[in-house]
């Protein structure tokens, strides 16, 4: 007997969300924990937890920070706004995570120089 299964529908997303899913696709693909952004932002671990999730805005600082640690510009992190089609229904309009680039991210080769925000 074949069982029929939906996908789900997709998740809408505000624009810190979608920054905090692409910087954990970086850092899981590096094998890093969350714990280093402790270190690199100099805030709480329940800090970075919420700003991962979405549930905490980044500021540009912040952003400057992750992406020269990365061995990313900000703009590789930024997600994009994909807008319903009018003749859609079911279109789906919010915020996409940037994507994950494989290789893009030079975070081994970059960090060679400390890089440090006054």
């Amino acid at each position: 007997m074949a069982m029929t299964v939906e996908a789900p529908a997709a998740k809408k997303m505000s624009a810190d969300q979608a920054i905090g899913m692409t910087v954990r696709q970086y850092l899981f693909a590096h094998d890093l924990e969350q714990r280093v952004l402790v270190t690199l932002l100099g805030v709480t671990s329940a800090s970075v937890s919420r700003k991962l999730k979405g549930g905490t805005g980044w500021s540009a600082t912040e952003l400057l920070l992750v992406a020269n640690f990365l061995g990313l510009t900000v703009n590789d992190l930024m997600p994009t706004w994909h807008e319903k089609a009018p003749e859609s229904e079911n279109g789906f309009e919010g915020w996409v995570p940037a994507p994950y680039v494989p290789g893009l991210s030079r975070l081994r080769e970059s960090n060679s120089r400390p890089f440090h925000y006054e």
